[in-house]
């Protein structure tokens, strides 16, 4: 069984990541909620649970479609934005353009997506990852836009919001010319957005069960020695 999306109903983190193959005995706690197990258990991706913690893993996760979409992409924006802002902060503090914030905003973003959605996964969320990372890491360039503007003189027929739009708007291409003119802050920027699209990947969970606790072998005593008289 694959695609499940784990609803988390119990208080112990289960990772995924590595496969930890293992045979249940009597009185072996579940990886998830760590609650004793005594007379069957399952296997997520090599791992044993309980079948209560089985249930939430194949259990839909709440809300409806719409719902997930609707979190997710406030979650994300609010993260996007932020993570511009950090950006902004870091140049105003340094006075240096520091790229490896974007795999920081890539995170983020990423990460923000992934809470909205109940951690479902796919490529739909990946994609809006993906974009609202690289909104954010363009909308970091808007306040350098409209310094040069003002200081060069040029655009001065935009005042107000329309500057800002119009930086927003001229904004969005500069993350490319990284292609050309810096082909390092590219594969940084590169990574950012992987970063946001990995944090959205459909978990992959392996569920096998149930199977009998095996009872916990006798504890034979050790023989005494035998003293000569």
């Amino acid at each position: 069984m694959s695609d499940l999306t784990p609803a988390a109903p119990a208080t112990g983190a289960l990772q995924f990541d590595t496969a930890e193959p293992t045979t249940a005995t009597a009185a072996r706690p579940c990886t998830a909620c760590q609650r004793s197990i005594e007379d069957e258990y399952h296997m997520a991706n090599g791992q044993v649970v309980c079948t209560p913690c089985r249930g939430a893993l194949e259990a839909e996760p709440q809300g409806t479609r719409m719902g997930r979409l609707g979190r997710a992409l406030l979650f994300g924006a609010v993260a996007a934005v932020a993570g511009a802002v950090v950006y902004q902060v870091v140049l105003r503090v340094t006075g240096y353009e520091i790229g490896l914030i974007s795999v920081l905003v890539g995170w983020m973003v990423g990460r923000a997506v992934s809470m909205g959605s109940s951690h479902r996964g796919g490529w739909l969320y990946q994609a809006m990852a993906i974009g609202l990372t690289y909104l954010a890491i363009s909308m970091g360039y808007i306040p350098q836009i409209v310094d040069a503007w003002r200081q060069s003189g040029e655009a001065v027929e935009l005042t107000g919001g329309l500057m800002y739009i119009a930086a927003f708007i001229v904004s969005l291409t500069l993350p490319f010319a990284y292609i050309t003119q810096a082909p390092i802050g590219a594969l940084i920027v590169a990574f950012g957005l992987y970063q946001a699209w990995r944090e959205n990947k459909r978990p992959e969970i392996m569920l096998t069960g149930p199977y009998a606790v095996a009872p916990a072998p006798p504890v034979v005593p050790a023989a005494q020695p035998q003293l000569s008289g």
